[in-house]
């Protein structure tokens, strides 16, 4: 495919999924407004309707496919490659999961809440198809970042063909239902723009099959990398996401996640006693899921909670703690972001806690009109307060989140991302131990010495101060890959610059 072509078909990408976006916003907008206006304007009642349901997420995926369009059309102007790759990844991942989404909601609704409606007949075939996108499209970021340009576009053309699959599900099931003119025509238009996509990636891997020459200069192009070894015709590369100079203070911060990890597990251990996780297991894995929901179905909704908080813990927590440690040392991005979720260990107890006496105080009030005050603590207040404050102020770093695990998974470099991490991890830190010490001295008070809640706080504080301390004082980051030399003349090849890169002595 020539150059020209390319950069076509990319325009031509970009402003019709512009265009569908618009129109599917629009309609879903006026959608939602009927909907209501059929409901008199009540929106819990319009929310027993399905029909609000497939708008929602029609408007959702249409913003997102909106922003992917606006974006495309910038970075096609700047002629940015790797970038678009990206985009393109976002854009096929847009259209597929509203597919999926809508199917789920569809299975949701017509089993909880609309009774007429149909729902869907997933087969295992659809089920499988998305399972295999999805692992498929989650290798996308290692083949970025080892700059692996013909599996990448392979890997492009294979998400996009199922891609289509999707759409031509969705066309089946919108004329089956006999759906409105614009669902059916922005159906089949994200058909058509899923359909470019793959004439797109099948030009682009024919291009690098037939010219060797114009992939191994998209290579090297801008790539910093150090030869480490050669094997036969092949050569052993370690291409850098980003170069530092280490020194004493990357030794700290290692020790810090290791300190995280080690105390963090520990406090896991303890969390499992003091709350008597014994009483769950019974020498089965089926006795243990009858007990866990014997639990959840006698209990209470503060007692459900903490049922799932405590699973949440002790099975997920161990891995996170590990996976965070394992990867700051093996300098894997996927793995250090789990900095996030370590952080915010302490706001998730703090807000099963709060929320467990924010339910007790509504329901105080709707069997007896009035709040008994004196049963509860001034502790029990102030979570209540902390739980307020951090909801409403959680939406300044949401979608930062979202944005850096997205960026990551898509190839990104931890440290593109580590001032981001670095305040998100002071922000929840502070939530977090603020929490976890009003928790532990309201257990105090009552008689009970928590000492998990102290390790958890020690693991934040190690696990902040690591990533602070990381924004300034970046590690190396590179992946080492196998490579075929390509033998091709320096007029048609980008050379490297003086100093860019050595071969290993």
């Amino acid at each position: 495919m020539q150059e020209k072509t390319r950069e076509k078909l990319i325009f031509v990408i970009g402003v019709l999924a512009f265009i569908i976006a618009c129109v599917s916003f629009v309609f879903s907008v006026l959608e939602l407004f009927s909907v209501l206006q059929a409901a008199d304007w009540q929106f819990l009642k319009a929310m027993q309707s399905s029909q609000a349901y497939d708008m929602a997420v029609d408007l959702v995926f249409a913003g997102l496919e909106l922003a992917m369009g606006l974006i495309l059309i910038k970075q096609w102007r700047e002629k940015e490659r790797v970038e678009v790759y990206k985009t393109l990844s976002k854009l096929i991942n847009a259209v597929v999961y509203a597919s999926f989404a809508k199917v789920l909601f569809g299975m949701i609704m017509s089993n909880l809440v609309d009774k007429s409606h149909s729902g869907f007949n997933v087969s295992m075939v659809y089920c499988i198809v998305y399972l295999l996108y999805y692992i498929l499209t989650a290798s996308s970021g290692t083949l970025l970042r080892k700059r692996q340009w013909m599996s990448l576009y392979i890997t492009m053309l294979i998400a996009s063909v199922l891609g289509v699959g999707f759409c031509v599900y969705d066309c089946i099931t919108v004329i089956k239902a006999s759906a409105a003119a614009v669902e059916v025509g922005t159906t089949f238009a994200n058909t058509v723009l899923i359909g470019l996509i793959v004439a797109f990636s099948v030009g682009v891997v024919v291009c690098y099959a037939k010219d060797p020459d114009t992939l191994w200069r998209d290579v090297l192009e801008d790539e910093d990398y150090d030869v480490v070894g050669n094997c036969g015709g092949y050569e052993i590369v370690r291409i850098y996401a980003t170069r530092a100079q280490e020194g004493a203070m990357n030794v700290l911060i290692l020790v810090l996640y290791a300190l995280c990890a080690a105390v963090g597990i520990t406090g896991i251990v303890f969390y499992a006693l003091e709350n008597d996780i014994g009483q769950y297991f019974g020498g089965s894995i089926q006795t243990l899921m009858d007990n866990i929901q014997s639990a959840i179905l006698s209990g209470g909704v503060e007692e459900v909670l903490q049922v799932l908080i405590l699973l949440l813990i002790v099975f997920a927590y161990p891995l996170i703690f590990f996976s965070q440690v394992v990867g700051s040392f093996c300098r894997q991005a996927t793995s250090k972001v789990n900095v996030l979720s370590i952080v915010s260990i302490g706001t998730t107890l703090t807000l099963v806690v709060g929320m467990g006496t924010i339910i007790g105080l509504v329901f105080d009030f709707i069997n007896d009109r009035s709040i008994q005050w004196e049963n509860y603590s001034l502790f029990e207040a102030a979570l209540i307060i902390l739980y307020l404050v951090f909801k409403l102020t959680k939406r300044v770093y949401a979608n930062t989140t979202k944005e850096i695990n997205d960026g990551i998974m898509q190839g990104d470099s931890y440290h593109s991302h580590s001032a981001a991490i670095a305040r998100i991890c002071l922000f929840s830190g502070i939530y977090s131990v603020v929490g976890l010490g009003l928790i532990f001295a309201m257990d105090l008070v009552a008689g009970n010495v928590c000492v998990s809640y102290l390790l958890f706080a020690a693991a934040i504080l190690f696990a902040a101060a690591g990533a602070l301390l990381e924004a300034k004082y970046p590690f190396s980051e590179y992946e080492k890959a196998k490579r075929k030399i390509v033998e091709a003349d320096a007029s048609n090849v980008g050379q490297k610059q003086e100093g860019e890169s050595t071969p290993a002595q």
